[in-house]
Parts: structure tokens; C-alpha cells; sequence
């Protein structure tokens, strides 16, 4: 019988006021048995979607106005076909003309990954940054 394996980053999610479930297909394991690395920021990505999707009130592909300037992730241990995930998101920073999310990633109570990622607010028709919105802000702060 295997030996049970101690989780090594024990999760809080008490520092990540929105948490998001996030399905691991599949698809995203590679020929080692592990999810790729590279799926990890989709990961990042799904759970900023529900965020803004259940906290701002985005409803389409076109609502989103902003774009992602930058994101980094630190991987903790590999994730694995058919684990529970959840992913942990606060607001990390807001600025002038961009706001970045810290993440947290979990399967059970052990933490496997954490990530960063900065958005620019964009006007895309004018092709240029903007201040971020009052309103968005207004709407961030409390998940800070």
C-alpha cells in the first residue's frame, strides 16, 4: 500500500476572498502523467473569469476592458488527472491604469501552485490604456 504523502503547503484560503472550481481535463495532462505547466495560466484564467463573471457582472467575450499585461506562476507540486482543484483569487494592487490578482491554487488542503497576474484597462477602440474605471474599482476593493 502506498504511503500517504504530508501535504507540504498547507492551504488557507482565508487571504483569497473569491474561489473558483476548476475543472482538470484530460486534455491537459501531458505524456509524463501531470498536468503541463503551460495549462496552469488557462487555470489563472478561468478562475478571473468567474470573478468577473460573478463579481463584476461580465456576461460576453466583449465586456472584458482590459488585457493581461503579465502573469507569472509558481508551481508547487504537479497536478494530476481527475484532482478536485480550486483556485483562490484576491486583488492584489489597484493602480491608475491597472489592477493585478494574486492566486492561489488547491486540491484538498495542500496548495499547488500560486500566480500573479497584471491587467491593463484598454480602450480597444482607441487602441490605448485608460484609467481604470470607478466603477470597476469600486467593485475590486472589497476582494482586496
Amino acid at each position: 500500500m502506498a504511503k500517504r504523502r504530508e501535504p507540504r503547503y498547507i492551504a488557507s484560503m482565508e487571504a483569497y476572498p473569491f474561489e473558483a472550481p476548476v475543472a482538470v481535463r484530460y486534455n491537459d495532462v501531458d505524456s509524463y502523467g501531470h498536468v503541463n505547466n503551460a495549462v496552469y495560466v488557462s487555470y489563472l484564467e478561468e478562475a478571473r473569469v468567474a470573478f468577473f463573471r460573478d463579481v463584476i457582472g461580465v456576461r460576453g467575450a466583449t465586456d472584458f476592458g482590459f488585457i493581461v499585461a503579465r502573469v507569472e506562476v509558481d508551481y508547487l507540486r504537479p497536478l494530476q488527472l481527475f484532482d478536485a482543484l480550486r483556485v483562490g483569487l484576491r486583488v492584489e494592487a489597484i493602480g491608475r491604469t491597472s489592477f493585478s490578482f494574486a492566486y492561489q491554487l488547491v486540491v484538498g488542503e495542500e496548495v499547488v501552485a500560486r500566480g500573479r497576474s497584471v491587467q491593463v484597462s484598454f480602450d480597444y477602440e482607441q487602441q490605448r490604456k485608460v484609467p481604470v474605471p470607478d466603477t470597476l474599482r469600486e467593485r475590486l476593493l472589497p476582494y482586496r
